[in-house]
């Protein structure tokens, strides 16, 4: 019988903790891995980039195929068009002879390189919080050491609509996310 009693709270405590995920939690582990299985992907972004001395908006347009991922300028107007490519090894910053270099805001994030990290955090990142903004989920990603981003999604289609993205404590970009599909 004394096996018994100290068996049955462990049993129940056993069950209760398999009831007990976060709404949120599941929605988010759903849409990851999702996005996980996708070889689609296709969304627009308008950027805030935190220099160290300056500010910098951008509008970008973001899209993964099989064969990478492709991150094009939209705004501003006077470099439209200008389009990084990764894939296979490759890196590949394109338009007729133009390059250019901002530099990055912190040593690990750009502009061009901000929305493959954002996509690489909802897919494979680490999810060490969940909370309520509004009237959607949010979830902090851990993708490593350094890098972290803090998503927020829609309250109706659940769709991501606005990240910071954090290296060591700061954040460093800004994006209101659109059209994702």
């Amino acid at each position: 019988m004394k096996k018994l009693r100290l068996c049955l709270p462990l049993v129940l405590c056993l069950l209760l903790s398999a009831c007990g995920q976060n709404p949120a939690e599941a929605r988010f582990l759903a849409f990851s891995e999702e996005l996980r299985e996708a070889e689609r992907l296709d969304f627009t972004a308008r950027l805030t980039c935190e220099y160290p001395e300056l500010t910098a908006d951008f509008t970008l347009r973001y899209a993964m195929r099989p064969d990478g991922e492709t991150v094009t300028v939209v705004e501003p107007a006077a470099i439209a068009g200008v389009r990084a490519h990764t894939g296979e090894g490759s890196r590949e910053l394109l338009y007729d002879s133009l390059v250019l270099d901002l530099g990055e805001p912190d040593g690990s994030l750009s502009p061009a390189s901000a929305l493959p990290m954002l996509v690489e955090a909802l897919r494979r990142g680490h999810p060490d919080a969940y909370w309520q903004e509004d009237g959607g989920d949010a979830v902090r990603l851990i993708l490593d050491d350094q890098l972290s981003a803090d998503v927020r999604f829609s309250g109706d289609a659940g769709l991501p609509v606005h990240a910071q993205l954090i290296s060591g404590d700061r954040v460093c970009v800004r994006c209101e996310i659109e059209d994702w599909r």
